[in-house]
């Protein structure tokens, strides 16, 4: 569109720019202009400074593109270091918090470690000492079980010594009736 406008301007500024010469030409013979071509010198002045204008606002625009397209390139420039400096960050960040984990995770291998080292300790502690018990459980068992078959030797000991005791308190009363029968024989035949 632009270069539309820039066209059209350039063939008008051409065709006046031939006009206006002709009619300065005529100025400087002397000959007298109409009002017609009066006017036109006054509008070829006004596009003259139209278009001086448009060539300064041409010129500025352009300035500005450039100074925009500077701009862009500066920003991008910018936005690609500071996209460098995040990343690295981020890489930083990242490395650091790698790190980070690392450390926390070896120290709580070692916590595990110790904690699993002194359970299994405990548990060692424990088992020796249930052995031990045991073993001394064991030992008043077997200690017990010697004691009941002592009782049982002592028991059937005792028995026989009762049932012993048993037949001579038979025999003893058996003679005891005999010697009350024998007293009692005596004593009858006495009083007779």
């Amino acid at each position: 569109m632009a270069f539309l406008v820039d066209k059209t301007l350039e063939i008008a500024y051409d065709f006046a720019r031939e006009k206006f010469g002709e009619l300065i030409n005529k100025i400087q013979s002397g000959k007298p202009l109409t009002s017609e071509e009066a006017n036109f010198l006054l509008l070829f002045m006004v596009l003259n400074e139209v278009r001086l204008r448009y060539d300064e606002l041409s010129r500025q625009i352009q300035l500005n593109r450039e100074m925009i397209k500077e701009t862009e390139q500066k920003l991008r420039i910018e936005i690609k270091a500071t996209e460098e400096r995040l990343d690295k960050k981020i890489d930083n960040c990242e490395k650091r918090l790698r790190d980070d984990i690392k450390a926390t995770e070896e120290r709580l291998d070692k916590k595990i470690e110790l904690v699993r080292d002194e359970l299994n300790k405990r548990i060692d502690d424990l088992r020796e000492d249930f052995n031990k018990r045991f073993e001394s459980l064991e030992h008043r068992v077997y200690e017990l079980e010697k004691d009941v078959e002592e009782l049982k030797v002592a028991v059937a000991r005792l028995d026989r010594d009762v049932q012993e005791v048993k037949e001579d308190v038979k025999e003893i009363k058996s003679m005891m009736n005999l010697l009350l029968m024998h007293l009692a024989g005596i004593k009858v035949e006495k009083e007779k």
